[in-house]
């Protein structure tokens, strides 16, 4: 029996993923949750981590303070050791993602923003938001 939790999410089908330049097949978030940890794991970004303990509104990521190196690396081990074990994804062609993607994010998670002001109604991103 596993003691903490796994959860992905497939961003492929949302504008931040062409923003960041990830391809498809690589637009993944997974998170590891062990009842007080929190670790983060997004191609091409450092790790993600909260201590829902003291922050459980999830404000303050802990993933670049050294401090917090050991659960750090705990936590990655737990997500590289499920990671290797077989799980099933639900695939679509890259043209059906790339539709999907122009018309827009559906509701729900908002990915690389802070609040629901810096999309609009459809779920596109404020043009003043985009990096170019």
């Amino acid at each position: 029996m596993r003691n903490y939790c796994v959860s992905e999410y497939d961003y492929a089908a949302r504008e931040p993923r062409r923003a960041i330049g990830i391809d498809q097949s690589d637009a993944r978030m997974v998170m590891i949750f062990d009842g007080r940890w929190k670790y983060v794991h997004v191609e091409q970004m450092r790790p993600l981590l909260f201590d829902l303990l003291t922050d459980p509104n999830e404000l303050n990521d802990l993933g670049a303070d050294p401090t917090y190196s050991k659960e750090l690396e705990r936590l990655k081990a737990l997500h590289f050791d499920w990671s290797r074990k077989h799980h099933n994804r639900i695939t679509r062609s890259v043209g059906a993602i790339e539709k999907i993607t122009d018309r827009g994010a559906p509701p729900g998670i908002l990915i690389g923003y802070t609040n629901k002001t810096e999309v609009d109604k459809d779920g596109r991103i404020f043009p003043t938001h985009v990096k170019q």
